[in-house]
């Protein structure tokens, strides 16, 4: 009697795992939903952008990149070569896989009691408001974080530091104080090497600081970093109250930051010294 119990309960797996598996035009459709997802963000999260700060779509990445992270890991701790078909392979299985686990939870749902009912939906509205959370934190950050306005112009100071790159970039740097004074110092590739003291208006620093506020500073990343190498970097800062914000760029920062940069070599004076 007991071997026929455990034969039938075999008998239920194996019928459960072929109705999991068994391809329908939903499941392939989804898959094949998911598996475009998957390319977008792997081609220009990872290849071109690659930002070092976690973003929402770098974390959907990961979890549509399971066997890639696992394979890599099993790879760099062997220090073995993996062929690129057994990725390939893996991932296209894990994302049908996927897809399969969305129709089974769904079905799952449809005969589950009521009280089952009501907790998968609170389960299900609470990850909708963290995923919502997440997709707009950068939006958020805007709203909660505002660059603060100077008690007295006198105490702020700004900050531009272009680096090297693999050419000719020019390297210098620029200190902007809040009662005009410039300090310059020019390293490599300059029309002026050295340091150089010299004083620009403060009504210039003041439009200066209202750029700053205006494109809300404080609320901006650390850092934009962008995988393409050689390029030169920029770094910028600006002490207002004591409070003390710095943004490294690479290539990848917004519009608003890189304008923000043209804007402090332009009240800086800092062409004369550069380009000659």
């Amino acid at each position: 009697m007991k071997v026929e119990i455990e034969k039938d309960k075999m008998k239920k797996r194996e019928n459960g795992l072929k109705e999991f598996f068994k391809p329908t035009l939903k499941k392939i459709g989804l898959g094949i939903i998911i598996l475009i997802i998957f390319s977008y963000l792997f081609l220009f999260k990872i290849l071109i952008s690659s930002p070092s700060h976690i973003t929402p779509s770098i974390i959907l990445l990961a979890i549509l990149s399971v066997p890639i992270i696992l394979l890599l890991f099993i790879n760099n701790m062997r220090g073995s070569n993996i062929n690129f078909l057994i990725f390939f392979i893996l991932q296209i299985f894990y994302i049908y896989f996927l897809a399969c686990s969305f129709f089974w939870l769904k079905d799952k749902y449809k005969k589950s009691s009521l009280i089952k009912k009501r907790i998968a939906s609170i389960i299900i509205i609470i990850l909708i408001i963290l995923i919502i959370v997440i997709l707009l934190s950068p939006y958020l950050k805007q709203f909660i974080i505002k660059t603060p306005i100077p008690d007295n112009l006198d105490n702020v100071i700004i900050t531009l530091n272009r680096d090297a790159c693999f050419g000719t970039c020019p390297v210098y740097s620029l200190v902007i104080y809040g009662n005009g004074t410039v300090f310059y110092k020019g390293d490599r590739y300059v029309n002026l090497t050295g340091n150089k003291i010299y004083y620009i208006p403060k009504g210039d620093v003041q439009l200066l600081v209202d750029e700053f506020i205006e494109i809300n500073y404080f609320a901006l990343e650390d850092e934009y970093l962008g995988s393409i190498t050689d390029f030169p970097s920029t770094t910028t800062s600006i002490t207002i109250n004591n409070k003390t914000k710095n943004i490294y760029d690479y290539i990848s920062g917004p519009k608003k930051l890189k304008d923000l940069e043209r804007k402090i070599d332009e009240v800086g004076l800092s062409k004369q010294w550069v380009n000659g």
